[in-house]
């Protein structure tokens, strides 16, 4: 990604655009996906571990493959969002959905202040 003048931007600005990008997406992707797709999964089709984890499979692989265009080594990045988002389903299962947006913001932040500090090359 390129974003012209941004090493002229004051670190702190850097910090607080990765805070607010990295955790708005997702607060909006967990409730949409773990909160009302797999809940409501659940609730129509019942609650037992097979439909939670027929359901899980479905929606992360529908969260894997809308994260698709934002990759650059698409086959790699299917597998460890898939992973990821069979991980968050298991979260919001257990411990409720905003365990599964904690984990999700925490990862996101990271990657977007990671990537304003440490740029990959090209």
């Amino acid at each position: 990604l390129s974003y012209p003048g941004i090493e002229q931007a004051p670190p702190t600005l850097l910090l607080a655009a990765g805070l607010l990008l990295g955790s708005n997406a997702a607060v909006m992707e967990e409730l949409e996906y773990r909160g009302v797709l797999l809940g409501f999964a659940l609730r129509v089709m019942g609650n037992g571990a097979a439909v939670f984890w027929v359901s899980n499979v479905l929606i992360a692989t529908l969260f894997a493959a809308l994260h698709l265009p934002n990759v650059d080594m698409p086959l790699l990045k299917f597998g460890q969002i898939f992973v990821l988002a069979l991980a968050l389903g298991v979260l919001a299962r257990r411990w409720g959905v905003w365990a599964a947006i904690a984990c999700h913001v925490a990862l996101n932040v990271t990657a977007s202040v990671g990537e304003f500090v440490f740029p990959l090359p090209g």
